[in-house]
């Protein structure tokens, strides 16, 4: 998760890598600068990050190699990184996230009202298609 967060520009450790974890999992998991920390100087010891001289940190080649392997196996089955094949996938996938929304609550979601209304339009699109 550390590497990308950090594959998209150089992060401080602190507030940029735990709140771009607490916003990509809505929440979800906010890692405690505890759990942070350690596991930075570990990824710097082993190759995959270097801190810069502005203290913040950014992908090595290795780091960008071992990033991309990870998208690609590890997540590669779920998530952000599944590959969708066929629309009954596409479909599916979207289906499980809607219930996602469902399950999160309309008090947690207000602050997303447009981007739902939004996303409204554009099956209102697709389904006009149909037609």
């Amino acid at each position: 998760m550390i590497l990308s967060m950090v594959s998209s520009g150089p992060k401080n450790g602190g507030a940029e890598i735990i709140n771009s974890i607490d916003t990509a999992t809505m929440g979800w998991w906010r890692p405690s600068p505890g759990s942070i920390y350690p596991m930075l100087s570990s990824m710097v010891e082993d190759g995959l990050l270097q801190k810069n001289s502005d203290g913040r940190y950014s992908l090595t080649e290795k780091g960008g190699q071992a990033e991309l392997a990870a998208r690609r196996s590890i997540m590669g089955s779920f998530g952000p990184f599944k590959k969708l094949n066929s629309p009954e996938e596409v479909i599916s996938e979207i289906r499980s996230d809607l219930e996602f929304l469902m399950d999160l609550g309309g008090d947690s979601l207000k602050d997303r009202k447009k981007d739902i209304e939004d996303l409204t339009e554009m099956m209102k699109k697709i389904l006009s298609r149909l037609e």
